[in-house]
């Protein structure tokens, strides 16, 4: 691990020396708290670092801002476990999500997954690294959980994003998917109290990222085949991305797919929205819902997405025609600011404005 400035400059690293010459690991969630303190959690073969050791199996650890080992957690049980992300809470403990298999102690007694499947876990700790809360869902017959991302809202919400096969409750109405695995996001109180959930009943795939704002709650991953948003449908023949937007009540507010695979985001106090996205392979990014964003290879304008215009994905053309293809484009380009700037020359600022309207 490693930490930098804002100005680049590093400020510490450290290597956490495996005890055997086979040890691996894994890391499957990092985060930092108000104090400046990093989180992480993950799967340990024996790891050390100076006097303070990490035992083999699943662990969360907390170094403090100058980059020492302060905390090590471990969760005894039994099966495999995984832990797939964390989040502050706002009062300087941690959120975790993740799997596990078979049986395991959170801290607040023991939880056992359904022999054979995996079930979904999320665990609340405070500062201390002591077990506020501990949650897990598990499916029926030959089904399974996984939670792969979780956000806190500023109120203490705890959302859960991830998949589900067969069956589930988790806490409100059951889900039922017929398909191998259906997205999924959840709200969590501060206790831990079921608030609502949600799924993309009809389609195939996984909620990979998650993102709160103050007054939104955004959702993103892979889909194929169809469903529904606020009456309106989304349809894929294979995978391709999608976000989902609710209200901190769980309605409806809008949805984007693409020929992406969304796996991150990020939004600010304003409720603009930043994504990143794993894109298939011949296809280019085009705002052209957007008055005046650019349909420029590559260059599609992150404001499309922020401000709920639709960028969608277009097909680029064959390689031995995309060398003509910019060319064209790149006159085109020309010829059109030169006419805007001969025809609005006293007001160019607000004709170069490239918001949505």
């Amino acid at each position: 691990m490693a930490r930098f400035s804002s100005e680049g400059t590093l400020r510490w690293a450290h290597g956490l020396t495996p005890e055997t010459d086979t040890a691996r690991a894994h890391v499957g969630g990092l985060t930092v708290d108000g104090e400046g303190n990093a989180w992480l959690g993950g799967v340990s073969a024996g790891f050390a670092q100076g006097a303070v050791k990490i035992p083999p199996g699943a662990f969360l650890a907390r170094l403090s801002p100058q980059g020492a080992l302060e905390r090590v957690r471990n969760f005894d049980g039994t099966g495999a476990l995984t832990v797939n992300a964390l989040a502050p809470d706002g009062t300087g403990g941690v959120v975790l999500v993740g799997d596990f298999q078979g049986q395991r102690d959170f801290g607040d007694g023991v939880r056992e997954s359904p022999q054979g499947q995996r079930s979904a876990f999320a665990v609340s700790l405070d500062a201390s690294g002591r077990t506020r809360w501990s949650r897990t869902w598990a499916a029926g017959s030959e089904g399974l959980v996984t939670a792969r991302a979780v956000a806190v809202d500023v109120f203490g919400g705890v959302h859960v994003a991830g998949a589900y096969a067969g069956s589930v409750c988790f806490g409100g109405p059951a889900l039922v998917t017929v398909r191998q695995r259906t997205p999924f996001v959840l709200k969590l109180s501060s206790d831990g109290e079921h608030a609502w959930s949600r799924d993309l009943r009809g389609t195939e795939g996984t909620a990979n990222a998650l993102a709160v704002g103050p007054d939104r709650v955004f959702v993103g991953g892979n889909f194929s085949g169809r469903f529904y948003f606020r009456g309106k449908p989304h349809t894929s023949n294979g995978y391709q991305g999608f976000v989902t937007v609710f209200d901190t009540h769980g309605k409806e507010r809008w949805a984007r797919s693409f020929a992406a695979t969304a796996t991150a985001l990020a939004t600010d106090d304003a409720g603009q929205l930043t994504l990143g996205a794993r894109m298939m392979a011949g296809w280019i990014w085009a705002a052209a819902a957007c008055p005046r964003a650019s349909t420029w290879p590559g260059s599609t304008r992150r404001t499309a997405l922020r401000s709920g215009c639709a960028a969608s994905p277009v097909q680029a053309p064959p390689w031995r025609a995309r060398w003509r293809w910019i060319r064209a484009a790149t006159r085109w380009r020309r010829a059109r600011w030169r006419a805007r700037f001969q025809k609005a020359r006293p007001t160019l600022a607000r004709g170069m404005d490239s918001s949505c309207d």
